[in-house]
């Protein structure tokens, strides 16, 4: 799987069975009559008998699927497979956090999905209608709040809302003064809570009271790890908001432990600073009594929160249309938004367009590591370049640490998560005032020098 992604980070899956029938093989052998088994007899009830086939044929995959893809992925590799011997030993770590796991407090998660459920109802009553619901959606949003349609669906021609729309509308309905785009956003709020937080850890903890996230090397274009069975990389960050503000005091230590996490502030940005030469922004990042985005927003005559919203929604490759959205603004106003945004910070337009180019130029893009990200439309996608180079290289900076954390800190100091940025650490009492410095200084020191220092806040988790 790892050796596919690096070939080629843009296919609809790496199971097994698809690659192999894309190249013309057999893919697994099994049947109806096998599925009638597995699902009668579950995969440990399956008899040797039944399972020899299937399992014979899939080791026999495995080697013509190398044949195929290993002088792609040698051809591409110019590291004399280095990287790809960093990715095996950081698949191994992820093994090791994974039987980790973190502990759930499965008391709190089952009063909060009491609470959410209670308030759902509450909220659905008050507004007469379902959130959930897209006729209703369309009266609250188009109808009653008067916003812009900013999708359709293919089939239908009519209003969208689905994942991509809501996060389109999200930022509207945080600026509306109106109480109905308050509740529809407190609707939102508790719905995730409930079923993507609570529901889902209830639904995934072992039988000792840990769940254990199974992280994916191969499932994003960007590098950075995926997580699934339950998702924990979308733990909330703290905030006053009712639904998600204890959703990370769901997760506690073991006795006599307490839990600790390591954030890069800013990692991304201060990487794409230092791609991009600026300076200024970079003399912000080196200064610790400086705050980046309070002297942006004076620079730019923009709100502090204005400011971030735009600064990422431009690393991300956000065009004119998209940032029209985000401020609910004309498209002429969101041109002069970009345009000011870019003739402050030349050195981000510099390199942003660089990276177009060679995405162009070259289908691909290379990160520090050497790595490629591959663009199946390069005149289309080249916006995504810079994005691409930083996102993907943050990420190896991550795995790169954490493959150090693991080999100088002692077995005690264990991790128990990754949230792309962020690493949580499950550390015995008292010894986080030795763990601590020496976590800071491991992350902080990023070899190569990028001309940027990088910058980690170790505090305690839920703080």
């Amino acid at each position: 799987m790892l050796l596919v992604h690096d070939c080629d980070e843009n296919k609809l899956s790496y199971r097994l069975d698809y690659i192999s029938r894309e190249l013309g093989l057999p893919g697994k052998a099994r049947d109806k009559h096998f599925d009638n088994c597995i699902k009668l007899l579950g995969w440990d009830g399956m008899p040797p008998s039944s399972m020899s086939e299937y399992a014979s044929t899939d080791a026999s995959l495995l080697r013509p699927i190398m044949g195929h893809y290993e002088p792609i992925y040698l051809a591409e590799d110019e590291t004399n497979g280095k990287r790809l011997e960093y990715d095996k030993k950081f698949m191994l770590l992820l093994n090791k956090i994974e039987l980790n796991g973190i502990k759930v407090d499965l008391k709190l998660a089952e009063r909060k999905i009491e609470e959410g459920e209670k308030r759902l109802q509450e909220i659905q009553n008050e507004l007469g209608m379902n959130p959930n619901s897209n006729t209703d959606l369309k009266k609250l949003l188009i109808d009653d709040l008067g916003l812009p349609i900013v999708k359709t669906s293919p089939k239908t021609g009519k209003p969208s809302f689905d994942k991509k729309a809501m996060e389109i509308y999200e930022p509207m309905l945080e600026r509306s003064q109106s109480p109905v785009a308050k509740l529809v956003l407190e609707y939102r709020g508790y719905n995730k809570a409930v079923s993507t937080y609570w529901k889902s850890y209830l639904t995934h903890v072992s039988p000792d009271g840990r769940i254990r996230p199974n992280f994916n090397l191969h499932r994003t274009n960007s590098r950075r790890l995926s997580c699934d069975s339950p998702n924990g990389q979308n733990i909330p960050k703290v905030s006053d908001k009712p639904w998600s503000q204890d959703v990370k005091q769901g997760f506690i230590p073991e006795e006599d432990c307490g839990l600790w996490e390591a954030d890069y502030a800013q990692l991304e940005f201060r990487l794409g600073a230092a791609y991009g030469h600026q300076d200024d922004l970079i003399a912000i990042f080196d200064d610790p009594e400086r705050d980046i985005f309070t002297e942006m927003s004076v620079a730019l005559a923009m709100s502090r929160f204005d400011t971030k919203t735009l600064n990422y929604s431009l690393q991300y490759g956000a065009g004119v249309k998209r940032i029209s959205e985000a401020f609910n603004v004309p498209p002429a106003r969101a041109t002069r938004i970009r345009d000011n945004y870019f003739n402050t910070y030349p050195g981000l337009a510099k390199a942003t367009k660089l990276a177009a180019r060679a995405a162009i130029n070259q289908g691909f893009i290379r990160t520090w590591t050497g790595r490629r990200r591959h663009f199946q439309n390069p005149r289309l996608e080249a916006h995504k370049a810079f994005n691409a180079v930083v996102q993907s290289g943050a990420a190896d900076i991550v795995k790169r640490q954490m493959l150090r954390l693991d080999e100088e800190l002692p077995a005690d100091c264990r991790m128990v998560l990754q949230i792309h940025d962020s690493i949580v650490f499950e550390i015995p009492k008292g010894k986080e005032i030795i763990y601590g410095p020496q976590i800071i200084q491991i992350m902080e020191d990023v070899r190569p020098n990028f001309g940027v220092k990088f910058k980690v806040d170790f505090h305690k988790w839920g703080t």
